[in-house]
């Protein structure tokens, strides 16, 4: 199927690196269109248009880039509230606090794996973040309360 490129696109093919310019058209296997479509960086130019699965809920394989641009969104905000020396109160006075916030972190790094190859939704990514979120504003608060 032919696809409409709104990104630079830079493809891996059997001669090396090609890239591909807004404007240009391509033809791509339909289980690299479907990432891209979901990226906005192409759009189908043709009928008979595949199915584009929703990558919040649907389970397809999810690029490192897009799960990148999530996590960090979460950690800006963490960042923005964190006040310096809270995980280091936390890991001393509160080790069964500290265990949870790296069980967590474990279960994110788990959930970004099972992602990379559609086995998890980035919906499942995002409420796994939103957990870890809110248990670092209560590690924050805690500190806050000691630091008064």
């Amino acid at each position: 199927m032919k696809y409409n490129v709104l990104e630079n696109i830079k493809l891996k093919i059997s001669k090396g690196d090609l890239e591909v310019l807004p404007g240009q058209v391509i033809a791509l296997q339909d289980n690299i269109a479907i990432i891209l479509i979901n990226e906005g960086r192409i759009v189908p130019i043709e009928k008979g248009v595949p199915t584009v699965p929703d990558i919040e809920t649907e389970l397809i394989p999810i690029s490192d880039e897009t799960l990148r641009d999530v996590f960090l969104e979460v950690m800006h905000r963490i960042s923005d509230n964190y006040i310096e020396g809270t995980i280091k109160y936390i890991q001393e006075y509160h080790k069964d606090f500290d265990d949870v916030i790296n069980t967590i972190d474990i279960q994110i790094n788990e959930i970004w794996e099972k992602c990379n190859v559609g086995n998890a939704s980035l919906d499942d990514f995002r409420n796994s973040l939103a957990l870890y979120e809110n248990i670092y504003k209560e590690a924050i608060e805690i500190y806050k309360k000691v630091k008064q």
